[in-house]
């Protein structure tokens, strides 16, 4: 029974924010930092378009005696499981047709989320949906260089995300202090123009990751309203500095 409910809650973790941002935090330890930025920052975004969707509409789940899983909130419209694997599906097969295997791994956990009893079929429906649709507005963006434009405009980008941050803490009804401080870590780290020396360099590559994990140790275990906002920002903020030229190599893929 404990082994069965191992393998529940391992497969509740797939597709979720979190499994995206590790997998975007994995490519950016391979030579592909660009991509892996424009996947963290269309994330945030994803994360706060689902969150403000469910609290709007307000459809509910399914009842909650066929939950397998625990879930935050008893609206299920969009899925934000099947919404964030169809975003990155979306994203990732644009740049290389050898990712578009993702579209079946965002199909399989559509379904699991169903299986799991903590969504009805038009929930996964939508989330896919609204996922490649904000996957394919990201791709325009990309390919169009308007996202690497608003980047180098660090005076828009600063400002965008004070207000997106102040917007996202205000109207945000659930996890706000953590939507807002990741939002707000983006404007703060394009005012960073630390470039350590190489030797420096490896040691951010060796332990960077390491610290990564502490962090997020500490945001998921905190109950602070503001030690969880800090350290969202502080997040967004490191993983910029262990990849200082990140945001400048936005215009390459």
């Amino acid at each position: 029974m404990n082994n069965l409910l191992e393998i529940i809650e391992v497969l509740d973790i797939l597709g979720s924010f979190g499994f995206w941002v590790f997998v975007a935090l994995i490519i950016g330890l391979s030579n592909r930092r660009s991509l892996s930025f424009l996947l963290f920052t269309s994330l945030l975004v994803d994360f706060a378009i689902n969150k403000m969707l469910k609290y709007s509409l307000m459809m509910p789940r399914p009842n909650s005696s066929l939950w397998l899983v625990n879930v935050k909130t008893i609206y299920g419209f969009p899925s934000g499981h099947t919404e964030a694997s169809f975003l990155v599906a979306t994203i990732l097969s644009a740049q290389n047709k050898m990712f578009i295997f993702l579209y079946a791994f965002a199909i399989f956990v559509g379904i699991l989320r169903i299986l799991l009893g903590v969504h009805f079929p038009i929930d996964v429906v939508g989330g896919g949906v609204l996922g490649v649709i904000i996957g394919i507005t990201v791709n325009y963006a990309y390919q169009k260089k308007l996202y690497a434009i608003i980047v180098k405009k660090k005076r828009i980008l600063v400002v965008l995300t004070c207000l997106a941050s102040i917007l996202a803490y205000v109207f945000c009804p659930v996890s706000r202090e953590i939507i807002s401080g990741f939002i707000l870590g983006l404007g703060v780290s394009a005012l960073a123009g630390y470039n350590p020396p190489l030797e420096i360099k490896k040691i951010y590559m060796a332990f960077g990751f390491l610290i990564l994990c502490i962090i997020l140790m500490f945001l998921i275990l905190s109950k602070l309203l503001l030690l969880r906002f800090l350290l969202a920002l502080i997040l967004v903020i490191w993983v910029y500095l262990m990849y200082p030229k990140l945001v400048g190599a936005t215009h390459r893929t």
